[in-house]
């Protein structure tokens, strides 16, 4: 559920702004059907944001994508993956704790989650840089969503949907 609160605050964070282009992608086979969500970057004033980052937390860092149907901010049809490495990050440990939230409906119900379900979504990087506040990420991911009818309720298992597929994006690093 970190994840959502996650996709929650950029959503009431973004919703003004100015403009936005896309800067990176996530291409996934979803249940049957391959898609592509753009990694934005969103300018408000002298400010500039992007849906992809790494927190650098010296013991729990975090690696978060967070994908719109169309190279602009909306809150439909967003896709949130995001995983951690326990201790701190080192490159031969494997991505920890990794989530996946798929909204296609933005804030509203029902939306896909991979919390809770049976079997560990993987995600692992083929490339990872890291210089001052800006990196760059690539690698894949696959896992299984079902369906969650009302935020706090416990996933549908007769509702769940595959999805595999690879990232490419500039990060923000905080």
């Amino acid at each position: 559920m970190k994840g959502i609160q996650a996709a929650i605050i950029v959503a009431l964070v973004v919703p003004t702004a100015v403009s936005a282009e896309g800067v990176g992608t996530i291409t996934a086979d979803f249940g049957g059907e391959t898609k592509e969500w753009h990694i934005i970057s969103v300018t408000r004033g002298n400010e500039t944001a992007i849906s992809a980052g790494y927190r650098d937390h010296r013991l729990l860092p975090t690696l978060s994508l967070q994908g719109h149907p169309e190279p602009r901010f909306t809150v439909n049809d967003v896709l949130s993956i995001s995983g951690r490495w326990f201790g701190g990050y080192d490159e031969s440990k494997p991505i920890s704790g990794v989530e996946i939230i798929f909204m296609p409906n933005g804030l509203s119900n029902p939306f896909y989650t991979s919390d809770q379900v049976p079997g560990d979504p993987v995600m692992t990087l083929e490339r990872f840089e890291k210089d001052g506040e800006a990196g760059h990420a690539t690698g894949v991911f696959s896992g299984k969503v079902c369906l969650v009818p009302e935020m706090y309720a416990e996933p549908d298992m007769s509702d769940c949907k595959d999805i595999s597929g690879s990232f490419d994006t500039p990060l923000r690093i905080d």
